[in-house]
């Protein structure tokens, strides 16, 4: 968790009113000047700010006397001297022991627009060379050549419509106020009050409902009101009340500018409260901590309870509606779920926080304990070195060490619980070793299958239950990650643009997934529709049996329409008691019961790491082959990396109509970060068979892994030891996988 840090600034605090264009000189506090200085018309004031203020609120007293007397700047001048000296407790904030990382000083030096690099803002995580939050990060230049801030830059190559809205989050602010009050050079804070500046002119606040709550993603340029919309309000108003206790102190920050600051982020709490998102997800989630915490940061305000009630109610409710029963967030991104987790745990700490100030919140008592099952999914999806794949709109990239940094402070919460502190530290502060080699997100579609090894092996499947067509859920029912010895072996393409184009189009197509297609097309988005139908578990083997309606009757394909529906069950079985534990694969494709008329040729795509000279081989094509085992044809690839750590893919067929093993080009690289691919083209090797009519097709598929450069000379092979009770539908399945002298039977049942 972050540490709770005091900003106390009594004694920092000038003790009496100062000349408001005193600075600060090599980093020292000027000599407060006793005498007021020279009153000035209540015009420098801006808004109506005191009107906004509660002004019988305790240390205020000054500032109403002021006020009332019609002494406006004499009233801002009590004003600041009362911010300077509050107490008020803000866990994000540390004004006692500030330390600035390398990467926060680069950000901090590139916004200064000092004229030799432009202001160059850190938006997101897109730089136009080096890498993100390093002393080498070169970011983007929203400079005109008059100098002159563009607010509305011409999007960068490979960012899209997010570098446009979050340019408007005001991200670089914070690393910039940090470093302002670590080095105590006014240069940062005199930079910052320009472009502050320069924002509210450029975009005054509407003070009012907008006619859309939703930002329009294809129009949002034309319509030039997406600064005042969504995530935009709301991440700035997180900002300004982190960044006010490391500038407060400046003589820069002057009675007029304070006057500006409280006027502008009391209108902002107000749009947000006013534009609230309709629908659930993480944008709510993120208004609603915008307000609950200006409320309890910003008591003087008239609405500060206000604020903070609602806020705190809305995320009350949020906790219900948002997480699903098993835990998971309801827009099934795992990036959106870790980031609402650590929204509601910020206001839980600043709720506790305020209780010093004898603030209370209406926060719901068990809403810790109501968020364990979503931080338990944490620990679960995790591979064994903690990194997540792309799933869905996950960019994996920036959560390998968060994602870790999360589960500990998750164990941090609940000391109790020993296999948590097993996992988030991999057992160097002791804790308990999990014993579970499956587990199960019903309601949401997510499951895993691993082992808890000295040597893991761990699988990922996905079959995600989306009904609604959440945006951030991709169409991708059935597929798989295998991940061992720290190599993804079936990485997830990932999203690579949120703009509504052909690269974001591209990278959700169902065949870039490691599932089932027919002919290249998609699933329809109505067709997320992923079942979880049996768990079972044996001493030899676990597993998991899903099933997705991917295809429905009717629906165009090339030329030709469906004729029947299509559903794809795949069973993912880990056979946990050989010697080098393995995955297996049963893909089931298969009509309604007791359908005759659907005649439809599938895909089995696998979409394989690849790196440059080091390329997925296929041993056997059983379309140009005679080779056969135990009576069935066999297709059968393996990877070919240099240190050994690889893996054997061998498919066998129960109709082998069609059946066949190829490559096939028109995959995509990896990509982990918006707008940046990775690595090299995957390797994309594709099972293609047909299912006749009247009958089901079942494809076997065993993942091998294993060390060495050359394929195993083991002999592996697999055959169906049952009969279909009805051809067209199943309802069990039996066989059994042999790999050299170790036979293993793997079955499920429905019945």
């Amino acid at each position: 968790m972050k540490k709770q840090f005091l900003y106390l600034f009594g004694f920092l605090a000038l003790m009496a009113c100062t000349d408001d264009e005193t600075v600060f000189s090599g980093g020292e506090i000027a000599e407060p000047t006793l005498p007021l200085p020279e009153n000035k018309p209540n015009d420098v004031v801006t808004g109506d700010v005191f009107a906004k203020l509660n002004l019988d609120y305790p240390g205020l007293e000054k500032v109403k006397q002021h006020y009332e007397a019609d002494e406006q700047y004499y009233a801002a001048l009590a004003l600041l001297d009362y911010y300077r000296s509050r107490n008020v407790s803000n866990p994000n904030v540390d004004v006692i022991t500030t330390v600035v990382s390398d990467g926060e000083q680069r950000i901090a030096d590139q916004a200064l627009g000092n004229g030799k690099d432009g202001y160059r803002f850190c938006v997101a995580k897109y730089t136009e060379s080096g890498t993100y939050n390093t002393a080498d990060a070169v970011y983007w230049s929203v400079e005109n050549s008059d100098g002159t801030i563009n607010w509305s830059p011409e999007e960068p190559e490979g960012t899209g419509r997010e570098y446009s809205y979050q340019l408007h989050r005001w991200q670089w602010m914070e690393a910039q106020a940090k470093t302002y009050w670590a080095s105590r050079n006014e240069t940062y804070i005199q930079s910052w009050i320009e472009v502050f500046n320069s924002w509210l002119t450029a975009f005054p606040c509407p003070n009012a409902a907008l006619d859309e709550w939703k930002v329009d993603d294809i129009n949002y340029a034309n319509k030039n009101i997406y600064q005042w919309q969504g995530l935009q309000t709301a991440s700035r108003v997180l900002v300004m009340v982190n960044i006010l206790p490391y500038y407060i102190q400046s003589g820069n920050f002057t009675p007029e500018l304070l006057t500006t600051f409280l006027n502008s982020l009391a209108e902002h709490v107000e749009m947000v409260r006013m534009n609230y998102y309709k629908e659930e997800g993480n944008i709510l989630i993120t208004q609603s901590q915008a307000v609950a915490s200006a409320g309890i940061l910003m008591p003087e305000f008239k609405n500060a309870t206000d604020w903070r009630d609602e806020g705190c109610t809305k995320l009350n409710e949020s906790v219900d509606k948002q997480w699903l029963a098993d835990g998971v967030h309801c827009e099934l991104d795992p990036s959106y779920h870790i980031s609402a987790i650590s929204d509601y745990l910020d206001v839980i700490e600043l709720a506790e926080a305020a209780k010093s100030n004898g603030i209370s919140t209406p926060l719901r008592s068990d809403i810790v304990n109501r968020l364990k099952g979503a931080m338990q999914f944490v620990f679960d999806l995790a591979y064994p070195d903690y990194q997540v794949d792309n799933w869905n709109d996950t960019r994996a990239s920036s959560y390998t060490s968060a994602w870790r940094n999360r589960m500990r402070d998750y164990a941090e919460l609940f000391p109790e619980n020993s296999e948590w502190l097993y996992v988030s530290w991999n057992g160097s502060k002791g804790g308990t070793v999990p014993t579970w080699t499956s587990k199960t997100y019903t309601t949401s579609g997510w499951y895993m299958l691993r082992n808890w090894t000295s040597d893991p092996i761990m699988m990922v499947l996905k079959n995600n239950y989306n009904p609604k067509a959440t945006w951030h859920c991709q169409p991708d029912n059935g597929t798989f990650s295998l991940w061992y010895k720290g190599r993804n072996f079936f990485p997830d393409a990932g999203s690579y643009s949120y703009d509504e184009g052909n690269d974001r189009k591209k990278y959700r197509q169902s065949m870039i997934h490691n599932t089932v297609s027919i002919q290249n097309n998609n699933f329809p988005e109505s067709q997320q529709l992923g079942e979880f139908l049996k768990q079972e578990s044996t001493d030899v083997y676990d597993a998991i049996v899903t099933e997705n309606f991917s295809y429905p009757q009717g629906m165009s394909i090339g030329k030709n329409t469906m004729a029947g529906n299509f559903y794809h069950r795949r069973t993912a079985f880990f056979v946990k008691s050989a010697s080098t534990p393995f995955f297996v694969l049963l893909d089931e494709m298969h009509g309604e019961r007791g359908e005759t008329n659907v005649n439809n040729k599938f895909n089995i795509n696998f979409h394989l790491y690849a790196e440059d000279g080091h390329r997925v081989s296929i041993d056997n094509n059983p379309a140009a082959s005679d080779v056969t085992i135990d009576d069935a044809k066999y297709a059968q690839a393996h990877t070919t990396f240099d240190d050994g750590n690889n893996l054997l893919i061998k498919a066998f067929a129960y109709n082998e109509l069609d059946f066949q093993m190829v490559t096939q080009s028109g995959d995509v690289a990896v990509s982990n970060t918006q707008g940046q691919t990775i690595g090299e083209v995957r390797d994309w090797i594709r099972i293609n068979g047909r299912k006749s009519e009247g009958a089901a097709n079942r494809v076997i598929t065993i993942l091998y892994p294993y060390n060495g450069t050359s394929v195993p000379t083991t002999e592996i092979k697999a055959k169906f030891t049952d009969t279909l009770a009805d051809p067209t539908y199943p309802e069990s399945a039996a066989f059994q996988v042999t790999v050299g002298e170790e036979t293993f039977d793997l079955s499920y049942s429905l019945n």
